[in-house]
């Protein structure tokens, strides 16, 4: 399969094949139906499994990872590092690439991090360069280099006046030169530390900080608002105060969200945070796959969560494939849990009386999925060929779920009373076909 082609080709013409086979044996086969029969005829057809699943495994699994190339790109970093006319961002781009191309676990992978920690701090990046500073002690950076990069994380905590992570650097600092017993070589950066530290104390302690933050005042300005839904115009919100001109009347945080690409890249570089959509970062990729990109460790910590049943298909180019269909993946692996919260107590059921209960608490307050699960599909007026196409989709998601990740054992463990394996196939299938329909 070629990946010159466009967004999601691969999966269109396979997607194709499958239409023009289901038609010519059964083009009945989901007449009437909605997501949760259509996912329960589908999923019972062995060749159909097999054919999704197959696709799915030739998908080449690769990511350009290469312990040269890593090494290239940061000996043309410190080159250009060294240099009297120094670009600094010339240096990060090149300590970014050997990032990624660095083998997982390798001690190159941890000096490219510290080698960038330096050259963002020339930049003033100091919140960037911290957070480089903690990957490169964390991936194997060699302990007896280990004060350097300690340092410079201290250096980064100080000009952030961060009193709480400086006092945590510190004490990394005391526990290094203990094990490593070279305190005595290291005095007088010590003492500037610490002189540093006492000036902060100070300067933090007479600084008036102000309680209102600018956020808050942008929450205060919102308008209270009441939702209504009638038959004639569906639903829509009513204002319960006035509003001025150009007055913020709500904000709301996106449920979910994917970085769509327009062209298939073979190495990619994305500077796209997965976990808090911030454009243009300097980008932490996962060590796995080199695909994901977050702004820093603790946005990666907070999506691996998600990340973790999405890592496989990012090594497979998959959601590139099938494009903003892994909006509807994601929708559900972001909602999953908190719906299932919901439907705890329900035990031994069959995917109709799952699916059942769900659409009834989906107006329950406090409850942000339901009010994703509550979109409509216009499933009932959608072309035939595109509904089975939708359910298709869905099925390859779900036997990638299945084949490729431990989502299901995961559910089962959760929520082992909840139904057997084969109507959580449904069950997660249809949601996915859902939300796919509400695209």
């Amino acid at each position: 399969m070629s990946h010159n082609e466009n967004i999601g080709s691969g999966w269109d013409c396979m997607l194709f094949a499958l239409i023009k086979c289901i038609k010519s044996k059964n083009s009945l086969i989901l007449d009437g139906c909605l997501e949760l029969e259509a996912m329960q005829k589908i999923l019972i057809i062995p060749e159909l499994r097999q054919l999704t699943s197959n696709w799915i495994s030739q998908l080449d699994e690769s990511n350009n990872v290469s312990l040269e190339t890593s090494n290239d790109y940061r000996t043309n970093g410190n080159q250009l590092f060294n240099d009297v006319n120094c670009n600094e961002m010339e240096c990060v781009n090149c300590y970014t690439k050997a990032i990624f191309a660095a083998p997982k676990g390798n001690e190159v992978l941890g000096m490219a991090h510290a080698n960038r920690a330096a050259a963002l701090m020339k930049l003033e990046y100091y919140k960037e360069a911290h957070s480089d500073c903690k990957c490169a002690r964390l991936t194997n950076y060699p302990k007896s280099k280990l004060f350097k990069v300690l340092y410079r994380q201290a250096c980064c905590s100080i000009q952030l006046e961060d009193l709480k992570q400086l006092e945590k650097d510190l004490k990394e600092i005391d526990n290094l030169l203990d094990e490593l017993k070279i305190r005595h070589l290291h005095s007088d950066s010590l003492k500037k530390l610490s002189i540093q530290h006492e000036e902060l104390k100070e300067k933090l302690k007479s600084t008036d900080k102000s309680s209102n933050s600018s956020c808050e005042s942008v929450c205060a300005a919102e308008k209270k608002l009441t939702d209504k839904q009638t038959v004639l115009n569906g639903r829509f919100s009513i204002a319960l105060e006035p509003i001025s001109p150009d007055e913020l009347i709500v904000k709301e945080k996106a449920f979910a969200f994917i970085p769509v690409y327009q062209s298939f890249d073979p190495d990619p570089i994305d500077v796209h945070c997965q976990n808090c959509a911030a454009t243009n970062i300097i980008p932490f990729p996962c060590v796995d796959c080199k695909r994901a990109s977050y702004c820093g460790p603790s946005c990666f910590n907070e999506h691996k969560e998600i990340h973790q049943f999405e890592c496989s298909g990012y090594k497979k180019h998959l959601w590139y494939e099938i494009g903003i269909a892994h909006l509807a993946v994601r929708t559900m692996l972001c909602g999953i849990d908190e719906l299932m919260e919901r439907l705890s107590h329900v035990r031994d059921t069959t995917s109709l009386a799952a699916w059942n209960e769900m659409l009834s608490i989906v107006d329950e307050t406090d409850f942000p999925y339901g009010r994703v699960l509550k979109l409509v599909t216009n499933f009932e007026t959608s072309d035939k060929d595109d509904f089975l196409g939708y359910i298709l989709t869905a099925t390859m998601a779900t036997m990638y779920l299945r084949n490729n990740t431990h989502f299901f054992k995961e559910m089962t463990k959760k929520y082992p009373k909840f139904m057997t394996d084969s109507k959580w196939e449904q069950f997660i299938g249809a949601i996915i076909a859902r939300h796919i329909g509400q695209l």
